[in-house]
């Protein structure tokens, strides 16, 4: 599961970039515009962005319970 929260980010990345022409700047973007969804309950997920030309870095952590 933890490999599928990062994917779907990756391919949120992709498709804002595909479709804007631009990296996304934060994963806020993703959510609300991508269909990107997280279970912020179970996955920290780290997201930076350097630039808009410059693919974001994604970190998923699983969160202890």
């Amino acid at each position: 599961r933890l490999e599928q929260v990062r994917q779907s980010v990756e391919n949120g990345i992709t498709l804002c970039y595909a479709v804007e022409g631009a990296y996304p700047e934060n994963l806020e973007h993703l959510t609300e515009n991508y269909g990107v969804v997280i279970n912020e309950e179970k996955y920290l997920v780290h997201y930076e962005c350097f630039a808009a030309n410059v693919r974001p870095t994604v970190t998923v952590i699983r969160r202890e319970n």
